[in-house]
């Protein structure tokens, strides 16, 4: 086989007689290798196990574990890299509006679908907004603008301090994003 072999999900098996003239890279799954591959073999989360009849041509770098058998053959680095990240996938540049317009078409097949099975619960929520709707937007606005609010008063308590920096810290709806704590008496496990 020659050129790239690049795959997003599942098993790979390369058995003895298969020959690949490129590189393999796997994104999760786990990969079984007897045969040759002439570039290197990336994969993300899963297991690589080289078979006894392995040959790599270059380098092995895994996320997940690795499983090198008596007889494999790595004539490059092996290196175990947690973030090895696969991906993502690339389309063709045309194809983009074709998938956009497929899960819009599809949506509104799916709410049309929904509507249909069940008539009466969709004319009872449709009611039940038109009768509430500026008490739903008034509640939500209120618990937008309260809890940052009571948030900034628990800080200013010595004991809400660690409370609200863990809130802080483990919500990034209210923050927007994490804060760096890193090297601050705030930190924690969750942050990193």
């Amino acid at each position: 086989m020659s050129g790239n072999v690049e795959v997003v999900g599942g098993n790979v098996w390369l058995g003895e007689d298969t020959t690949v003239d490129g590189s393999v890279s796997i994104a999760s799954g786990s990969t079984t290798i007897h045969g040759t591959v002439t570039g290197d073999v990336q994969a993300g989360p899963g297991t690589v196990t080289l078979g006894p009849t392995a040959v790599i041509g270059g380098d092995v770098s895994y996320a997940g574990t690795l499983d090198v058998q008596p007889g494999a053959e790595v004539e490059g680095d092996t290196v175990r890299d947690p973030a090895t990240v696969i991906g993502p996938a690339e389309y063709p540049t045309g194809l983009d509006w074709i998938i956009a317009a497929y899960v819009l078409v599809m949506n509104l097949l799916l709410g049309a679908i929904l509507l249909a099975a069940g008539p009466r619960f969709a004319q009872s929520v449709s009611d039940r907004f038109r009768g509430s709707s500026l008490t739903s937007a008034g509640v939500g606005l209120a618990v937008v603008i309260t809890i940052p609010i009571l948030l900034g008063l628990l800080a200013l308590s010595i004991l809400g301090l660690p409370l609200s920096q863990l809130v802080v810290c483990c919500s990034p709806s209210i923050s927007g994003s994490r804060p760096s704590t890193a090297g601050s008496p705030w930190e924690c496990g969750c942050c990193r």
